[in-house]
């Protein structure tokens, strides 16, 4: 009040950054209070614990692995889908974008994205690095245990039949007070759970934590 701030507005400012946050939990973990998983933790999705170690694997198993991981998918939907994107933790995306291969000046995600995109007749279109994929995010968001200690990589595909969910926009309630120097108001939102229709497009690949 000194600074002559609207206390009421700054506090209300806040509100949406919250919201968001609970949503985007919501989507990628689901709620085990409402029962429902969500986007890194479905059940249905093949999940596989892969032997592959991004720390101190060589180009050649990088590529390997990326390989096990295109083919799987095509394999399990009768060769009617692939791998459109890769969503892997940013360490990995690095590592990936500095490792080259044996002789040469060309690096695994260049390597990658050549031989299983669109140019070439492949579906991969990207790599894409965000840190939800990281093992401590994970374990901290409940979508794995405590001490699993495993990042994942997902296969995703980008059709928007295999994947989506529903919200609303958020719906602020009138604003009540002052009642003992308290202001009170109520924001409604909801949200379905992370629909996944083609559950065998999808693949979990976990692999030993990044350091």
């Amino acid at each position: 009040s000194y600074a002559n701030v609207d206390l009421v507005t700054r506090r209300t400012s806040h509100i949406p950054r919250a919201f968001d946050e609970a949503m985007q939990k919501i989507a990628l973990v689901g709620s085990a209070k409402h029962g429902f998983t969500g986007f890194f933790n479905n059940a249905n999705i093949p999940s596989v614990a892969s032997s592959y170690n991004p720390n101190s694997g060589t180009a050649d198993d990088a590529l390997d692995f990326v390989n096990t991981v295109i083919a799987s998918v095509a394999t399990r939907t009768n060769l009617t889908s692939g791998v459109e994107v890769l969503l892997v933790p940013e360490k990995v995306r690095l590592k990936w974008a500095r490792l080259k291969l044996s002789g040469t000046s060309v690096s695994v995600l260049a390597q990658i994205l050549d031989d299983y995109g669109v140019a070439k007749g492949g579906t991969l279109r990207a790599i894409v690095g965000i840190n939800e994929c990281q093992s401590d995010v994970l374990e901290a968001y409940g979508a794995q245990a405590a001490g699993t200690n495993r990042d994942l990589i997902m296969a995703i595909p980008v059709n928007p039949d295999a994947a989506s969910r529903g919200f609303n926009a958020r719906r602020p309630t009138a604003l009540e007070g002052p009642r003992d120097l308290v202001y009170k108001q109520i924001y409604l939102q909801s949200t379905s759970e992370a629909r996944i229709d083609y559950p065998s497009e999808f693949g979990y690949y976990r692999t030993p934590k990044m350091t």
